[in-house]
């Protein structure tokens, strides 16, 4: 038998990089839970009850902005923790931008 053996998932693959199911199944649950839950318009559909004055409908929707925003921040967090903390998409090597002289 050659040496390619089988890993269990979570377990670090060629790259050193850990591969984590958990955290990508997270990130994408925070990031289907920000789409969808402004959607959700004919359950907030209604004037009753007011917040401040404000039918439900108004502040439902404004309340998912924030909301929304530590979704992504968590999504995002989760997606880098899966990648082993790098950044998505940086190069490992230094490249000149532009020549001088």
């Amino acid at each position: 038998m050659s040496g390619g053996r089988i890993r269990p998932s979570g377990t670090a693959s060629r790259t050193g990089a850990v591969r984590l199911p958990a955290a990508r199944t997270g990130s994408r649950i925070c990031l289907l839970v920000a789409f969808v839950g402004p959607l959700l318009a004919p359950v907030s559909l209604r004037a009753e009850p007011r917040l401040l004055g404000w039918p439900f409908f108004y502040w439902y929707q404004l309340l998912w902005v924030p909301l929304a925003a530590g979704l992504l921040i968590c999504a995002g967090l989760l997606r880098r923790r899966a990648r082993g903390g790098r950044a998505p998409d940086t190069p490992t090597t230094r490249r000149p931008t532009a020549r001088t002289g």
